[in-house]
């Protein structure tokens, strides 16, 4: 009887935390990747220093929300939870970005980002639960029920 296959949705802590550390691994890479092309975007402009927040803004938002997205999608039944440790997760690099270089901590544009991350994570984990979770089981019903 211990060897039974536990249901998809039920995981052990363990693998949530490694989810939540690859997901959030994937979002610092879609931030940094937008990090990166943005101010392709804004190098012609009259005052680039000026859309340097607000760029930080919109990669960081993009970022936290695939982290939040995918790591919902990885862990059915847990979706707020799992999106939660991946915010967590990739604000404490930028905390220790920010502690290594300022030689502090500078809450002022950093809460902005900081709270812009996690509620990006979360609203992708809000869309993956609101959405469903399983796509195939829930189409496999709908053509179970169509048939008899």
């Amino acid at each position: 009887m211990e060897n039974a296959k536990k249901p998809h949705n039920q995981r052990s802590d363990g693998n949530l935390l490694i989810g939540a550390l690859i997901s959030g691994g994937i979002g610092l890479g879609v931030i940094l990747g937008l990090t990166l092309l943005l101010p392709l975007i804004f190098i012609g402009g009259n005052d680039p220093d000026a859309m340097v927040l607000p760029m930080a803004i919109i990669s960081v938002a993009m970022g936290g929300f695939t982290g939040g997205f995918i790591s919902a999608r990885r862990e059915k039944g847990e979706e707020l939870l799992s999106a939660a440790i991946t915010s967590l997760m990739m604000v404490a690099p930028m905390v220790l970005i920010s502690f290594l270089y300022k030689k502090g901590f500078d809450f002022g544009g950093f809460a902005i980002i900081a709270i812009t991350l996690v509620a990006s994570a979360l609203s992708g984990a809000v869309l993956v639960a609101k959405a469903g979770g399983n796509k195939k089981r829930s189409m496999k019903k709908i053509m179970k029920k169509r048939r008899t």
